[in-house]
């Protein structure tokens, strides 16, 4: 039975005319090419991982990239409101899947308003922004036939809803979270207080607030009567500039710690709430993957070759 198949086979590639040999075989090496750059891509991501021990605390962390253990705290701008459960957070991230038919559609956002993490030696802000990899065990799932800005204890997760349109999926990293976090520790020499900035940033994004009608009439992009993620973000980095030009003529120089992605490329810059070994499995087990395409088809695609111009 082998025979028959591996001869069929062959008699299809060497029938085959050229337009859809060289397709058949782009095909192949689209899947199976990438496979060898993703082995050594998550090979050398567990490596790196496995080998950066985590720093005793945040003070002893030396400027460059290291691996920090910490609890998860309010950044500079205070506690943001998850998109969906409305809960007091420090970073979250949702999923809204569609079903159409027999194929699904996906939206994704997260946040991107940094945050800090903390111990008894000291802080260090987290820059979400450019995070290979953000993971928090904190997780609500709701089904809907209809997206609506937040949802009821009766639209959580059960088998009786799973038929509904919509499966919405919202992941959070809370205040006292522990977490780890590995990437570039940097300290920044700011030209401002960098304390008083924030209070000052915060006090203005509070008086924006109280007022509805300039909030809507300023950064409601849409009109659609809510200020989105991304429209506050906007609102966020204009009260930054305004406080910035206020205090212009101050010249204080205040430091930092700020832990951000890693300026060599094949360096993670990884966030999550749940313990290191769920990283570096992760990492195996892609590599794991990459390997088991690579060694399935790579064989396949030179023996086609092989076949098609008669060398066997």
């Amino acid at each position: 039975m082998e025979n028959i198949d591996q001869s069929a086979f062959t008699q299809f590639l060497l029938e085959m005319d050229t337009f859809g040999f060289y397709w058949f075989w782009g095909f192949i090496a689209l899947f199976s090419l990438p496979g060898l750059s993703m082995i050594r891509y998550y090979y050398k991501w567990r490596r790196i991982l496995e080998d950066t021990p985590i720093t005793p605390n945040i003070a002893a962390c030396a400027q460059g990239y290291v691996a920090i253990s910490a609890v998860a705290d309010y950044g500079p701008y205070g506690p943001i409101k998850a998109y969906f459960s409305k809960k007091p957070c420090v970073w979250y991230r949702y999923e809204i899947r569609e079903k159409r038919g027999d194929s699904n559609s996906y939206q994704r956002q997260s946040s991107h308003i940094m945050f800090c993490l903390s111990d008894q030696s000291g802080a260090c802000f987290i820059e979400p922004k450019g995070a290979d990899e953000i993971h928090a065990w904190r997780q609500d799932v709701w089904y809907s036939d209809q997206i609506e800005d937040s949802f009821t204890e009766e639209a959580l997760a059960g088998n009786e809803h799973r038929r509904k349109r919509y499966k919405i999926t919202e992941w959070r990293i809370e205040k006292g979270d522990e977490a780890y976090a590995i990437g570039d520790f940097r300290t920044i020499k700011n030209n401002t207080d960098y304390a008083r900035e924030s209070s000052e940033v915060r006090k203005l994004l509070l008086e924006w607030k109280n007022d509805p009608d300039f909030i809507k009439k300023h950064f409601d992009a849409n009109n659609d009567g809510e200020v989105e993620i991304k429209e506050w973000e906007r609102a966020i980095k204009l009260a930054q500039k305004l406080v910035k030009d206020m205090r212009s003529n101050e010249i204080p120089v205040y430091e930092i710690d700020c832990l951000t992605k890693p300026k060599l490329t094949n360096h993670p810059f990884v966030i999550t709430t749940m313990a290191r070994e769920f990283i570096t499995t992760r990492s195996h087990k892609f590599t794991l993957l990459a390997v088991l395409v690579s060694v399935i088809l790579i064989p396949v695609l030179i023996w086609s070759i092989l076949v098609r111009f008669g060398v066997i």
